[in-house]
């Protein structure tokens, strides 16, 4: 049966991350897919209020944008894809919407509590990476570069939970859906992963750790395909668990 497919990106990415996993899932399996740039993300300007960039405003567009080309309803079955902050997108809405979402694919996604001094080591890198974001993005410096980093600052502010519920994988609505979690061993930033205990010999949860770093494995969305297990996206293989991490570590 086809599916809709909705891939969503990480922070400081675009919909580029997702576009030849997007493209081998339409061709394989003859799926619909969409792929969208948040507000503030790649074609996507960041709303005139810097304090309405949050990311409540991105489940809220996610929901406009799945409401103007009808797919919500439940006519077809949902597949949710998202990477980093897509990741911790993607659970919000499954919460909001539990009924309409079929299965999630999590790669790297924030969305839960870490250890005060994980994130805040790496604060300095975020803010340098969201001053070389804005800066390649605008052309007009004095006037765009201090609205776009306010409206990221906002954005980043909710991290590393984004307003997800506590230990999400053991909410009612989590284990009702079949997940694929990939993780990076070396992420300095989420550990979705130290979260997964609740599920242990869950068949519709499948873990996957690569090693790699937050980064490397965001970026290495199209060389792990993901595309190649269909379990993650339309089809359950509770016998096959291992299926998802031979693939994966088979291509990198």
């Amino acid at each position: 049966e086809r599916r809709n497919i909705v891939l969503l990106h990480g922070w400081l990415q675009d919909h580029a991350c997702w576009l030849p996993t997007a493209h081998q899932l339409r061709a394989r399996y003859g799926h619909s897919v969409l792929l969208l740039d948040f507000a503030g993300h790649g074609c996507s300007a960041a709303p005139a209020d810097s304090e309405a960039m949050h990311v409540r405003s991105l489940v809220r567009q996610l929901r406009e944008v799945l409401e103007g080309i009808g797919w919500t309803g439940g006519v077809r079955p949902l597949t949710i894809g998202g990477c980093s902050l897509g990741g911790a997108v993607a659970m919000l809405y499954t919460s909001e919407h539990a009924s309409e979402v079929e299965r999630l694919v999590l790669v790297a996604p924030a969305g839960f509590d870490e250890p005060w001094h994980r994130v805040g080591l790496h604060a300095g890198q975020l803010t340098a990476a969201a001053i070389t974001f804005a800066v390649r993005r605008v052309r007009a410096l004095r006037l765009v570069v201090p609205h776009r980093l306010l409206a990221h600052a906002r954005l980043v502010s909710d991290t590393p939970r984004y307003t997800n519920e506590i230990d999400w994988f053991a909410s009612d609505v989590a284990r009702h859906k079949p997940i694929l979690l990939v993780c990076a061993s070396f992420d300095g930033l989420h550990h979705a992963d130290a979260w997964a205990s609740s599920r242990a010999g869950d068949p519709n949860f499948r873990l996957v750790r690569l090693p790699l770093t937050h980064a490397m494995l965001c970026a290495a969305i199209p060389w792990l395909r993901l595309e190649d297990d269909p379990g993650a996206w339309h089809v359950d293989v509770p016998a096959r668990t291992q299926r998802a991490s031979a693939c994966v570590r088979a291509r990198l």
